[in-house]
């Protein structure tokens, strides 16, 4: 053999040892795929296509074609996807037949197909078909209420193979249902599952459509830090394995530094999703981040871009015939024409609220009623705007009780509370006092007035009755100037404070003093008597020593215990010493006192758990605490510690038959998600970890809840609702009273002041009395623990208008 033969033989060998088989590369062009790399599962799905080809195998031809199909299907390219199909010839018979009618189904929007495809693999069992039919058929379906059934077939037909990426594919779609059909809250519960199956896996591009997703419902329930982490790990994943949904997700990170007025920053992010809309040619979302570039430019004062933007977002929609799209375009002409001082702005603002209306788009009408409600006040029109401010607080309502779950509706209603803000605002200018105070306690507590509406007594307060014995604040905190309503014997008295900023500043500055362990009176604490001066001395002249009184904070205020604010004069001390205090979430929770107590225990401990985690160091008087019940409620009380204190043992308990219980332990807030709170018990099956979200599940009638924990008031305040955490849960699910801590207790005093608190519940004393005395005795006396920060955190929190006056 001559050498160039031998040479020849040699690379025909090794050409045939590198080349890789046709089974190979459909499971590396399908593995590309599921990691989410639509462009390498192209090129592999080509190459192995040509190899098919000329090895003359039809049945791996059809596959890759088929898998081909699927791609450009997946990128929303139905019509490539419908070609590629077609020119094949004539559809292969058995399983590959199935997903023949199924792919090209979905291509042509054939619902027949799609249902052809569905009883093939249903009658010859090609069960590996089965879950991604069944997405077809939501997908097809328009991913309604009825395609809901489809979606958890195909969850359930994935998870009995294991496939986790088809497991994943169905929650994600699961969650794009409910977000389809604006039930943001529900969509949450699908998609979180979804990007940690798809983590697991490494399924990049389905984990980033989950995660966007989740982002938008994060930012439409007014979570818009959870939705900027959660959307900019999206952008990053969209990059890594392009995926043209980075577009949306761009501009949703420029909605959210929107709302939260950092326009230079949401500009930025617009231009990038506003040129990639432009690269891929997509109109209808350049049209929407001109819109929103429109939008950030007028409201940072840059009119002539705003001009420009929007004119070029109109020209886009009327292409487009984008109704939905226009009645945004309208609007902010609407806002245009009234910086401008034209008196073409009502006409428009008009025209936007009955455009919305009939198009479901309320959130614009709600805006466009706003905007037109100013505008009518600017003009000097207040009976007029008056209307238009009830009609938009009306749209308000209407569309936060469509939200099914509590905790997102009071975000979504925190990001409007600025309308409530300028309403409350109009009626104090107008001398309105009484209603402005009424519009500002609907802007709280909403959530536990739905709960709690079936009991007797709940219901909104008449802000005119006059109250005997008690004296209640009410705060309403804004930009410019805040407001203090005072109700008392005499009526309703109205007090101008300084403004949110400066307020929120002292705050701050006086609760880090006081959480140091610092002595506020000895140190001569200028921030104390500063923020007495700012919130309170306006109304003390009308607060009689030794009041009863009831605080509705608002804002940072929820995070004050007004008891150790120092009360000015020849003899400084804290306002503990001249009232009475106790907080509520609203003015119209308070009702009073039922007539009927539980019939049967008296006391529920649960505490001095066994702890595991590192992280829950053991706290040494908390067997104290469980004396003190044992010993002053003999009989009438049910002690739950040590291993026995896990919480399966708190729902087996029945707590609805207690008049008190009381948590003794360790407890974590979550910022992030507040209802997700816990308190620390012993391990169980379920875990350690009691959460505020199961403490609401179980209806209680408790006339008193302790949790003697760090933190266990709440961990996050929203405007026009207050704290979150086990506070907020209990009182929801119940409970009249709930005494709870502001910030990390020290055990010690906290033994000492339970010990007090209980001897004197137990002779009688209410709970806002027995707590103030037992509180009183720790200020009084010689050694540390007089300082508010052993004794301040401590703060009882009620819905008992009665709870604080004989």
């Amino acid at each position: 053999m001559r050498a160039t033969q031998v040479l020849a033989a040699v690379l025909a060998l090794a050409a045939c040892q590198a080349r890789k088989a046709t089974s190979t590369l459909y499971a590396e062009a399908e593995s590309f795929r599921r990691h989410g790399f639509v462009q390498r599962a192209l090129e592999v799905t080509d190459r192995g296509s040509r190899q098919a080809r000329e090895e003359g195998v039809d049945d791996w031809l059809w596959r890759f074609r088929l898998l081909r199909a699927e791609l450009l299907l997946s990128q929303d390219l139905p019509g490539e996807a419908g070609a590629l199909l077609v020119e094949g010839g004539a559809a292969p018979s058995s399983e590959l037949g199935a997903r023949y009618l199924a792919d090209l189904g979905q291509a042509r929007r054939d619902r027949a197909m799609v249902e052809e495809a569905f009883a093939i693999a249903t009658r010859n069992a090609y069960s590996s078909l089965l879950p991604s039919i069944q997405l077809k058929r939501a997908n097809l379906d328009g991913y309604t209420r009825r395609s809901e059934s489809f979606l958890k077939d195909a969850l359930a037909s994935a998870r009995s193979q294991s496939d986790s990426y088809l497991e994943a594919a169905a929650l994600l779609d699961l969650g794009f249902q409910r977000l389809n059909m604006m039930r943001f809250d529900e969509a949450i519960a699908w998609l979180e599952p979804a990007q940690s199956v798809a983590r697991r896996i490494g399924a990049d591009r389905i984990r980033g459509r989950a995660l966007g997703s989740l982002g938008w419902c994060y930012y439409r329930l007014g979570e818009l830090q959870q939705a900027l982490r959660t959307l900019s790990e999206a952008v990053t994943l969209a990059r890594r394995v392009g995926d043209d949904h980075q577009l949306r997700w761009l501009n949703n990170i420029g909605n959210i530094y929107y709302r939260q007025r950092e326009f230079r920053q949401a500009i930025s992010y617009y231009h990038d999703a506003a040129e990639l809309a432009r690269r891929q040619n997509d109109g209808s979302w350049l049209a929407m981040t001109l819109d929103n570039l429109a939008a950030a430019s007028l409201e940072s004062g840059d009119l002539a871009a705003g001009e420009r933007f929007n004119s070029q977002a109109q020209t886009l929609v009327r292409e487009n015939r984008d109704l939905r799209s226009q009645v945004h375009t309208q609007l902010h002409t609407a806002w245009i024409e009234v910086a401008r001082k034209q008196p073409r702005a009502e006409f428009s603002f008009r025209t936007v609220i009955d455009a919305a209306g009939r198009q479901g788009e309320q959130l614009v009408r709600w805006e466009a009623q706003a905007g037109l409600a100013q505008f009518l006040r600017q003009q000097g029109r207040s009976a007029e705007a008056d209307s238009e401010f009830r009609a938009a607080l009306d749209t308000i309502e209407k569309e936060w009780s469509k939200l099914g779950d509590d905790r997102y509706k009071v975000t979504f209603l925190a990001q409007l509370i600025r309308f409530y803000g300028d309403y409350v605002d109009f009626l104090v200018g107008r001398g309105e006092i009484e209603r402005a105070a009424v519009v500002a306690d609907s802007a709280r507590a909403r959530v536990i007035a739905e709960k709690l509406a079936d009991e007797p007594g709940a219901g909104q307060i008449d802000i005119r009755r006059r109250t005997v014995g008690t004296v209640l604040l009410s705060y309403w905190l804004a930009p410019e100037r805040s407001y203090l309503w005072l109700i008392g014997a005499s009526g309703v008295t109205h007090f101008v404070l300084p403004g949110e900023a400066a307020i929120a500043r002292l705050s701050r500055q006086y609760s880090a003093a006081v959480e140091r362990g610092l002595d506020p009176l000895g140190d001569d604490n200028p921030f104390g008597r500063a923020l007495f001066e700012a919130v309170l001395a306006p109304a003390r002249s009308q607060i009689p020593k030794n009041s009863a009184v009831i605080v509705v904070p608002d804002g940072v205020l929820h995070g004050l215990n007004f008891e150790t604010l120092i009360v000015a004069g020849p003899e400084p001390h804290y306002w503990i010493e001249d009232v009475t205090l106790s907080v509520a979430p609203a003015l119209g929770l308070l009702q009073s006192a039922p007539t009927s107590r539980p019939a049967s225990a008296s006391v529920l401990f649960l505490g001095d758990p066994k702890l595991n985690d590192s992280a829950f160091p053991p706290l040494p008087h908390l067997k104290e605490e469980a004396d003190i019940i044992r010993r002053l409620f003999p009989g009438s009380s049910r002690l739950l510690t040590g291993e026995a204190a896990d919480p399966p043992a708190y729902r087996a308990s029945t707590p609805g038959d207690y008049r008190m219980i009381h948590f003794a332990t360790h407890a974590v807030a979550n910022a992030d998600s507040p209802l997700n709170s816990a308190v620390i018990l012993s391990p169980s099956a379920e875990g350690f970890k009691l959460y505020a979200k199961d403490v609401i599940a179980e209806r209680l009638q408790a006339e008193l809840v302790t949790v003697s924990a760090c933190h266990s008031a709440g961990s996050k305040a929203y405007a026009g609702e207050g704290l979150l955490g086990f506070t907020w849960a209990f009182l929801q699910a119940g409970a009249r009273n709930v005494v709870a801590g502001l910030w990390d207790a020290d055990d010690a005093a906290t033994a000492e002041i339970m010990t007090a608190f209980y001897k004197r519940l137990a002779s009688g004393a209410r709970p806002a009395e027995a707590l103030r005395s037992a509180k009183l005795e720790r200020l009084k006396s010689k050694g540390p623990h007089r300082l508010p920060y052993y004794w301040g955190t401590l703060q009882l929190f009620t819905r008992e208008l009665a709870n604080a006056a004989r």
